[in-house]
């Protein structure tokens, strides 16, 4: 029985409000992307962006050097071969966070 509450909560619940927290947050990261000049693809349904570093650049040093100045973002190679020129970005975090995150990134991008 409590599942099924649950469910039923679940059901009548909308998620209009989640996906437009979401739509602004991407907002921030592609434009925060744009300014550093990676490529990427704007996400069409996914909660996360996967801009290339690129100029061989290797993901698992920026990924470091993000953890040392207090950001975590993802190497693209944990998500298959040919992928180590990519970092994935999630926007699951509250604005002013990844406005300051996506700051710190950049400059971890330029440090690298």
């Amino acid at each position: 029985e409590p599942m099924q509450y649950a469910a039923l909560s679940a059901i009548e619940d909308s998620s209009a409000e989640n996906a437009r927290r979401i739509q602004r947050r991407l907002k921030i990261i592609s434009k925060k992307l744009r300014e550093m000049s990676l490529q990427f693809m704007e996400p069409d349904g996914a909660m996360y962006v996967y801009p290339k570093i690129g100029n061989g650049k290797r993901d698992v040093e920026l990924v470091r050097r993000a953890l040392d100045l207090g950001i975590a973002i993802a190497p693209g190679s944990g998500f298959g071969e040919g992928y180590s020129e990519f970092i994935r970005i999630s926007a699951c975090q509250p604005d002013d966070q990844l406005e300051s995150g996506m700051d710190l990134l950049k400059a971890a991008v330029t440090s690298c």
